[in-house]
């Protein structure tokens, strides 16, 4: 998880993020999808929009300017043109990397897991369980040992979490929120109209890697 950067160039993921009342029911409070189009180090796009309707939300970069939705570009951070290397020690201060954290959802920690791997605490596979046709390790993490609080399923190949389960009771089996990738593709050919500036945010999400709606 700390160095997955290093282990794909472009990646193109649909995925969706629910909150959940936390009383173990599963009952939804609210379902974002999410479609990411990446190529390192910091070419994005980003669309999200409730699950069951249309994108709100749009963020690109071409890699030297970015910007949200239909607000004025600006320039990339000097932070992004530099080669990110994580910490390979536990600290107080997360590094992480460039893109996550700017695009502005919280799937990007999946993309990006360096930070979560940074977190001090305690680190325990528990198995594996294959998620959308590859091959996962099932993670959990605690605060304290023996105390769950997420719980993640990482792509054996590239260190990418497919999944992540969050409890609101710590230790308990009370989910809060989930994340979880339903299509994914490590090192597509990507086109290079994804990551231009100036587009209107589109009627509807994309139907896959090359579809630039």
């Amino acid at each position: 998880m700390l160095f997955s950067h290093q282990r794909w160039h472009s990646l193109w993921v649909d995925g969706v993020y629910n909150y959940y009342t936390g009383d173990g029911s599963l009952n939804t409070i609210q379902s974002t999808r999410i479609q990411l189009w990446i190529v390192q180090p910091v070419q994005a796009r980003m669309l999200s929009g409730p699950s069951e309707g249309t994108p709100g939300t749009m963020w690109i970069s071409d890699g030297e300017y970015y910007a949200e939705n239909d607000n004025a570009a600006q320039s990339m951070p000097d932070f992004s043109q530099t080669t990110f290397s994580p910490p390979i020690t536990f600290s107080d201060t997360i590094y992480t990397h460039p893109l996550d954290g700017m695009i502005g959802t919280p799937f990007t920690a999946m993309v990006f897991p360096n930070g979560l791997a940074q977190r001090p605490g305690f680190y325990n596979i528990v198995g594996e369980d294959p998620i959308i046709g590859r091959r996962a390790v099932i993670l959990e993490w605690s605060r304290e040992e023996g105390v769950v609080i997420d719980r993640f399923w990482i792509d054996a190949q590239t260190g990418v979490v497919l999944r992540w389960l969050n409890f609101s009771k710590p230790g308990g089996q009370a989910v809060s929120s989930e994340m979880f990738a339903t299509s994914i593709l490590i090192d597509p050919n990507l086109p290079d109209q994804a990551f231009q500036l100036g587009s209107d945010i589109p009627e509807a999400f994309a139907s896959g890697s090359t579809d630039i709606p």
